[in-house]
């Protein structure tokens, strides 16, 4: 009815771009709805970078939000939307922290219908009251970077907590990157992206990743191809319970916890290790607790300001991020958006650039770790 009365109306009241946005040269814009989004992009999405527990919890939110919110066009979510949804978590007896956790995956999706141009704009959210907070998400400076290689429980580890800082690439990128993907010589890896269109790429190395990968795949026989970093069931290797070679030690008790937080597991495959014994390489299940211990040995659980730090995979590529932004000079944006892959210069400055204030004063050299 509203189009109708414009039409009517005409040029004289109507201003020509305003016209333009409305009608889009008459061709109405298709109409999103929240399950759709969700359902067909978002959640497949989210499922390739995060671990199979993760996307079970996530989806118990969805199921929730959707049948309250599903059918409601995405661009016409607003506040009284979400605050009429929360309203409903508290009649449940929800917890301020269950709603905080839901009020995360929706802004989730919110942001990347944002970015990806499918809404034009996000609504506002409003502090949830006496949730608990989260740990701090504090990137590494470059002498904390020093101190978790040195506390690294093996070579194999130390390169890709190197490689994750020094590359920026997702957790499920690294978990994914094969002897294949690396040239050394080059000074290059190609991603095995899944994220975004741009996710497959190949990037530059810095001098840490270089060098960190180098001393690994040295460690590891030289190998030309077969995953990067990777775990070993002793039962599964003749019998002969014994890791691999020089640079593997640690490994065992990093990988056989009982605590799986990554996504791994599946089927394995046949490599040699440095001393010519074939192997079973499976993906590794454990990069958060083999992260969350180094860091706890090299005393970076804790801020420089005294805070409980949060220690999970993703905190190295912020990590890449903020040094990049902090350097002095500091490296371009879009170089630093080219190497991390992002659609938007905006998410790489709002979720990732959190500099510290000892990162700022310490005036980076350009990411010389």
């Amino acid at each position: 009815e509203e189009s109708e009365e414009i039409v009517e109306e005409g040029w004289e009241d109507v201003e020509e771009a305003e016209w333009k946005k409305r009608h889009r040269r008459g061709k109405p814009k298709e109409v999103l709805t929240l399950a759709e989004f969700v359902q067909e992009t978002f959640l497949p999405l989210r499922e390739k970078e995060v671990s199979k527990d993760t996307i079970r919890v996530e989806r118990g939110f969805w199921d929730l939000i959707l049948l309250e919110l599903g059918d409601t066009p995405i661009g016409d979510l607003g506040v009284k939307h979400w605050e009429d949804y929360l309203s409903k978590l508290r009649e449940r007896g929800c917890s301020p922290r269950t709603l905080l956790l839901h009020q995360a995956a929706y802004g989730a999706a919110l942001r990347y219908a944002c970015e990806t141009g499918r809404v034009d704009r996000l609504h506002g959210f409003r502090k949830i009251r006496n949730s608990a907070p989260r740990l701090i998400a504090a990137p590494f400076s470059k002498e904390e970077v020093s101190r978790l290689l040195a506390a690294s429980s093996s070579t194999m580890y130390r390169a890709l907590f190197g490689a994750g800082v020094g590359l920026g690439l997702r957790p499920s990128e690294l978990m994914r990157m094969r002897w294949e993907d690396v040239n050394l010589l080059e000074g290059e890896v190609s991603v095995r992206g899944s994220k975004t269109k741009r996710s497959k790429a190949v990037v530059p190395m810095t001098d840490v990743a270089r060098r960190e990968l180098q001393r690994w795949w040295e460690a590891d026989g030289k190998p030309t191809s077969g995953l990067c970093f990777y775990s070993l069931r002793p039962e599964l290797q003749g019998g002969a319970g014994r890791l691999g070679g020089e640079g593997m030690e640690g490994v065992e008790a990093e990988d056989e916890s009982e605590e799986q937080d990554e996504e791994g597991g599946g089927d394995g495959e046949e490599g040699v290790d440095a001393e010519g014994t074939v192997i079973v390489k499976f993906p590794i299940k454990c990069f958060k607790k083999a992260l969350q211990g180094a860091a706890r040995r090299a005393g970076l659980n804790v801020t420089e300001t005294g805070e409980t730090r949060r220690i999970f995979p993703y905190l190295l590529r912020h990590t890449f991020a903020t040094l990049a932004a902090t350097a002095s000079p500091p490296v371009p944006l879009p170089v630093t958006q080219a190497i991390m892959r992002h659609t938007s210069s905006r998410t790489l400055l709002d979720v990732y650039t959190k500099a510290g204030n000892l990162v700022v004063r310490e005036g980076l050299e350009n990411l010389d770790i």
